[in-house]
């Protein structure tokens, strides 16, 4: 799951040159693995704890989102 979070992220930058929000990147996993377990905000932080975009940014190679502080 990792994983295809960390590629939707940076296969979204490519495309658009910013990180998608929260809520984009959830339907964009969700619209991507459609017979999958659903990806909710509450997994997004049992996966990459406080902070989850900011922190799979990082392992993705990603700048910081313009949203983080």
């Amino acid at each position: 799951m990792q994983t295809d979070i960390i590629a939707i992220l940076q296969n979204f930058y490519t495309k658009y040159n910013k990180i998608p929000t929260m809520r984009v990147l959830i339907k964009l996993y969700n619209a991507a693995q459609p017979r999958q377990e659903q990806l909710t905000s509450i997994k997004l932080y049992q996966l990459f704890g406080e902070s989850p975009i900011v922190k799979a940014c990082k392992i993705a190679g990603l700048p910081k989102p313009d949203s983080c502080i």
